[in-house]
């Protein structure tokens, strides 16, 4: 079955970016690391990125950082598409996509710089969870930019008490580790 499966994505014609980005989501979600049909997913997304929509690049980015696995080729190629995309991503796809990368601890510079910027013009809808997200992983990755760590505080202070005692934390240690000296 793994066999034809990977068959599959690497021969039907009909295989949009919903069915590679559902595909590898099944994989991520089931703990599924098949090696040539992950290879496979890998090889035919790495070809249509450009028609991929936010969401499906985050879920891209998602599976990639679910299994463990660092496919930087696909990495490099999710994080170009994004770039060019992301005034066009919901605060959480923001938050997720760089949660994505920093539990990789893939650092793509170009791509948080637009996150955080995008996120600037954004930031009132933020929910604590994407607040929480997007700090730390900022802070994993020591992507440094003060107006956002700022913007995230002052957000963070306006919905503190949607906040799980895991977020607020998270936040915390978030602002601590970005504007301590190291």
């Amino acid at each position: 079955m793994q066999r034809s499966l990977a068959q599959t994505c690497l021969t039907s014609s009909g295989f949009t970016p919903m069915d590679i980005t559902n595909m590898s989501w099944a994989c991520a979600t089931l703990v599924w690391e098949d090696a040539p049909l992950m290879d496979a997913l890998s090889g035919r997304a790495r070809a249509t990125l450009t028609l991929f929509r936010p969401l499906q690049l985050v879920n891209m980015s998602w599976a990639c950082a679910s299994l463990g696995g660092a496919d930087h080729p696909l990495l490099d190629a999710i994080a170009s598409s994004a770039l060019a995309k992301i005034s066009e991503f919901t605060p959480q796809e923001m938050a997720l996509m760089a949660w994505s990368g920093a539990s990789l601890a893939y650092l793509d510079e170009p791509l948080l710089a637009a996150i955080a910027a995008a996120a600037l013009t954004k930031i009132a809808y933020f929910s604590a969870r994407d607040l929480s997200s997007l700090a730390w992983s900022c802070a994993k990755v020591l992507f440094r930019t003060e107006p956002l760590i700022d913007v995230i505080a002052a957000g963070s202070v306006n919905c503190i008490s949607e906040f799980s005692i895991v977020g607020l934390a998270n936040v915390a240690w978030s602002c601590a580790r970005l504007l301590l000296p190291h």
